[in-house]
């Protein structure tokens, strides 16, 4: 081994036999950088097997992976049928016995028997999904679900509670079609959106206001696609709306987004026909008088004090109304007065109605001109008769 390094060169650049502690040095140098080499391919070594252990595992991983996938099959049944694959923990249905009548309660609007479930919406569109799929030329008539408003624990089916709050928010609803994602209806009556909405089998009480139905409640019933006009109603309820008094006008708007008179906080102008309006009582402006003393006054004393124009008013078109601290401004054609409500047009309006149609309600959808929702929108029948009128008719007889 240590043939090789016998002779090593001196001091005069002569070869000569190197001495013992020269050659031990030498040898100690040798094995260290032969250790050194060592430890660095084990380590190589090393890192080589754990790398092929992680992608071994996560091979494994991937095929495990695979084998757990669900098949097309699967997916689509999950897909139109999640009731069956993840059922809500609710109480076992009870099949009807010979000796029992029938399993559930009766609804407390159409005495139906119903059966309580937390979500009767998801429930009656599980069952619609099940029929549409199903190759069934006379299904049998399920039972309908339905729920308890809280605390008054009164018991209704999801249709009727649903057809209550549609009515009260001023929308159409067939109930034949509960479970299925809702159009937007035009509005059945002319008043607004009752906001919020209470249960209709609560007493009235004097001092005492029903049970109000609560958003979770809304929307377990009516489903969350079907939640957009509740939202709305709910926005427009938190709004402090007005709508001018003055003749011929009844623009909404927010007081909020009006500045109040300097020296008079509740007197602000009317943004379309710049009319005083008292923020206070929601009426025409009335100086040097407080609210109540101008509520006490006759009819025919409030009418004397509104503007001469108003006597005659067969003309569709008026002028327009100034206010004291603003010049009057050059005369341009109005559109015609237009009553203080609310979504959307009649739906029983001449030529539109569902019964003379043929059509249900649900038939009647959104116009296709329409892009976007609006506090307010002008009537198209001439039949309504504005306020302002039958307080002149009144008079006049």
């Amino acid at each position: 081994m240590f043939k090789k390094y016998k002779a090593f060169m001196n001091n005069e650049g002569k070869f000569a036999q190197p001495g013992a502690r020269a050659l031990q040095d030498f040898i100690s140098l040798y094995d260290q950088q032969l250790q050194e080499d060592r430890v660095a391919q084990a380590v190589k070594a090393a890192e080589a097997r754990a790398r092929l252990a992680e992608e071994q595992a996560r091979e494994a991983e991937e095929r495990a992976s695979r084998a757990e996938r669900p098949s097309a099959e699967e997916v689509t049944r999950e897909r139109l049928f999640p009731e069956t694959i993840y059922p809500e923990l609710v109480q076992p249905r009870v099949e009807p016995k010979a000796t029992v009548k029938s399993a559930g309660k009766a609804c407390t609007i159409c005495f139906r028997i119903c059966h309580l479930c937390p979500n009767p919406w998801q429930r009656a569109r599980s069952d619609r999904n099940v029929l549409r799929v199903r190759d069934i030329t006379q299904p049998k008539a399920s039972m309908p679900y339905g729920t308890v408003v809280k605390p008054c624990n009164h018991v209704f089916c999801g249709a009727c509670l649903a057809q209550a709050i549609y009515h009260s928010l001023n929308m159409a609803f067939d109930p034949a079609t509960y479970g299925t994602v809702l159009p937007a209806y035009e509005a059945p009556g002319l008043g607004p959106a009752e906001f919020p909405v209470f249960c209709p089998k609560c007493p009235v009480k004097k001092g005492k206001l029903p049970v109000e139905i609560s958003d979770l409640t809304a929307r377990l019933v009516l489903g969350e696609p079907n939640m957009d006009e509740w939202k709305y109603a709910r926005f427009l309820s938190r709004l402090n709306i007005i709508y001018c008094p003055h003749r011929g006008c009844n623009e909404p708007f927010d007081v909020e987004d009006v500045l109040p008179t300097q020296g008079e906080p509740n007197l602000v102008q009317c943004p379309r026909c710049q009319g005083s309006i008292c923020t206070a009582c929601k009426s025409i402006w009335h100086d040097n008088m407080t609210c109540l003393m101008y509520q006490a006054l006759p009819l025919n004393v409030v009418h004397a004090q509104k503007p001469a124009w108003i006597s005659t008013t067969s003309s569709p078109y008026r002028p327009e109304v100034h206010s004291p601290r603003s010049p009057p401004s050059p005369k341009s054609p109005i559109s015609p007065a237009r009553p203080p409500h609310t979504l959307r047009k009649s739906q029983h309006s001449a030529g539109n109605s569902p019964v003379s149609a043929g059509k249900s309600p649900m038939g009647q959808g959104r116009s296709s001109h329409s892009t976007g929702r609006s506090p307010i929108s002008p009537l198209s029948t001439s039949s309504h008769i504005p306020p302002w009128a039958r307080e002149e008719n009144m008079l006049a007889h």
